[in-house]
């Protein structure tokens, strides 16, 4: 039996009231009898005025005078892209090198995202390592030619990801001509300087139109330190005074979270640049400053080719082909390894070492353990925390590959068109990691295994460089996932009613999703210090049959209603419905209302992944002030 949740749609009105001054120009396109198009929410060619949801669309001037960068800018410049909206900015996260979107505050993958009206496949790497979402930070802006986006739920047109709405990047097709772009941008204070290269060329014939796209773009890392509101005296849960900095410089605890041993001020802060002394909760500790080393966005360089073809056999049939190619390469790095993944226990004179990860245990006699650092405490359970300083800052180099190869015929018998594609796309990431250690080694150090001490070695002291060396461990990850689909789509009209055309849109669709996170040994098994991970693999196919309907009441009444079936192979099958009216009782007053069922199929990530350990952080300014 399917188990599904489904979110009723509340009903939605928008009035749209023309301006005086533009009302010749609606009146006048309306006699003129306006094109009919295709326009993201519906799959029935109408004019652009109408439709039953509103959609905002951004073309490719507007971006050009707007100032605008990068694609993921344009989505960012939304009111409706907001919550939980992914950008480049979360270098700390599981996905500093890819982009996403959250329309009207439904969540990161919830809403669907499509190139030229089809699916792309999910970044291979999960954000919070859980969130299938679809990456936009790579998408070329020069080849764009307009963003149209959705702000309603369309699980009835579109299926699952469509539950906060659709953005449609629709790219630019039959280019005739030779144009070329060159685009500099900088900052008041420095950093995130940013170079954008791009070339598009285009050739016809009598029957067919070529177009090959290049664009180079190389972005600048921006630092913490170079914005000073990202400095000292701007985190209420330090009470303006320790706003970037972190208590894991150095020091013992116990398990209430107090420093029972730390560094005194002049020993901490000549240890290493970024420690600093300061008043924790009366009692004074050892604490670090990680905005010296912070990134708020990665450096990144991006390679974007494209080639279009379009040739016409005839009057009622056109072959469509679209090849393109992305490689990226991101760069990031944040402060050392905060180190407090062990825990100490002291009873009886016998202090036990535990590595939380691994389960590993050490006992060492009271008085000499760890140069002498729980002699003089009582029973109980403690805790180290190390900026691990000596290995360097954590970095991260991801290389990621885009294919996408997109191939289509059109054609058309009577009143009636008809669309049958075949789509396939691939993403690989490749991710490399330094200054890291595992849990284990660094247990080994801990306990004296490295370096031959038998009572354990202080997280108080500074780490030989010898000692580094033998522990250090640099992760890899191999990531891949591919989407392959096929449709076959019509449009039409069915008969003439009192108020106008009976219109439709029909199709069936079929997808296969894969995706493969490949790690090495210790991160598969979660062991690395500082880090979290997830892995897995899974495949997931689907079929699915859509059909809408475009519905003349009145002359000034029309009705749209669509339903959809989808048949998952792991999942279930689910259909769902839409309805919604257009009115417009004078010619430039439009009321829209719809009311839809949408779901959304659960995250492959979470269904075929392994377990993920993730480090959450969140301020609570009273509970730090008191």
């Amino acid at each position: 039996m399917l188990k599904r949740n489904r979110l009723t749609m509340a009903v939605a009105t928008a009035i749209g009231v023309g301006a005086a001054a533009a009302v010749p120009q609606v009146v006048s396109a309306q006699e003129q009898m306006l094109e009919e198009v295709v326009v993201t929410g519906s799959r029935i060619a109408r004019d652009q005025f109408s439709g039953p949801t509103p959609v905002i669309s951004v073309d490719s001037e507007a971006i050009k005078t707007q100032g605008f960068i990068s694609t993921q800018d344009v989505l960012d410049s939304l009111t409706q892209n907001t919550g939980g909206s992914l950008t480049q900015q979360e270098v700390f996260g599981f996905t500093p090198a890819a982009s996403g979107i959250d329309l009207r505050g439904a969540g990161l993958g919830r809403s669907l995202t499509l190139i030229d009206g089809l699916r792309v496949p999910k970044y291979p790497q999960a954000a919070s390592g859980t969130i299938s979402f679809t990456d936009t930070a790579n998408i070329p802006i020069g080849a764009v030619d307009r963003i149209e986006v959705l702000t309603s739920g369309a699980s009835a047109i579109y299926g699952a990801d469509a539950m906060g709405g659709v953005v449609n990047i629709i790219m630019k097709d039959n280019f005739e001509g030779i144009e070329a772009s060159v685009r500099y941008s900088d900052t008041d204070e420095g950093g995130r300087q940013t170079a954008n290269v791009s070339l598009i060329a285009g050739t016809s014939t009598d029957n067919s139109n070529t177009m090959f796209f290049v664009e180079y773009e190389d972005k600048e890392e921006l630092y913490a330190r170079e914005r000073s509101n990202f400095d000292i005296g701007n985190d209420l849960a330090f009470d303006n005074q320790w706003g970037s900095y972190s208590s894991y410089g150095a020091s013992l605890r116990d398990f209430s979270g107090l420093p029972v041993k730390t560094l005194d001020p002049e020993e901490c802060e000549s240890r290493a640049p970024g420690f600093t002394y300061w008043p924790f909760a009366g009692v004074g500790i050892c604490g670090f400053n990680r905005t010296s080393y912070r990134m708020l966005a990665p450096e990144q360089d991006r390679l974007s080719t494209m080639l279009r073809n379009r040739f016409d056999f005839g009057d009622n049939l056109t072959l469509n082909t679209n090849l393109s190619y992305t490689r990226s390469n991101v760069w990031r790095e944040i402060e050392p390894m905060p180190i407090d993944e062990y825990t100490f226990y002291l009873e009886e004179g016998i202090v036990t070492a535990v590595s939380d990860r691994s389960g590993s245990t050490a006992e060492f006699p009271q008085a000499t353990a760890f140069g002498g650092d729980f002699a003089d405490q009582p029973d109980g359970g403690y805790y180290y925390t190390h900026r691990a300083w000596e290995y360097g800052p954590r970095t991260e180099e991801y290389e990621t590959d885009n294919f996408r190869f997109v191939t289509q015929l059109e054609g058309n018998f009577g009143d009636h068109d008809w669309d049958l594609g075949w789509n396939w796309s691939r993403q690989d990431v490749h991710s490399q990691s330094y200054n890291y250690a595992s849990a284990e080694s660094f247990f080994g150090y801990i306990t004296g295994q490295t370096n031959g001490n038998p009572n354990g070695n202080s997280l108080l002291d500074v780490i030989p460089q010898s000692d580094v060396d033998a522990t250090r461990y640099t992760p890899v990850n191999d990531d891949v996932s591919t989407l392959t689909g096929a449709y076959l789509s019509f449009t039409g009209d069915i008969f003439e009613m009192p108020a106008g055309m009976l219109k439709y849109a029909a199709g069936i669709e079929t997808y296969k999703e894969f995706f493969n996170r490949e790690s090495d040994f210790a991160s598969a098994r979660n062991e690395i210090l500082s880090t979290g991970g997830s892995g897995g693999r899974g495949t997931r196919e689907w079929d699915s049959a859509y059909g809408e309907f475009l519905i003349p009441i009145i002359d000034s009444f029309e009705l749209t209603a669509a339903i959809r079936y989808d048949d998952y192979s792991d999942f279930g099958d689910s259909t769902v419905m839409q309805f919604a009216g257009e009115w417009r009782p004078i010619d430039n007053l439009l009321l829209r209302a719809s009311w839809g069922e949408t779901f959304r199929a659960p995250d492959l990530a979470r269904v075929y992944g392994t377990p993920v350990l993730a480090f959450n952080q969140i301020t609570d300014p009273l509970g730090c002030t008191n």
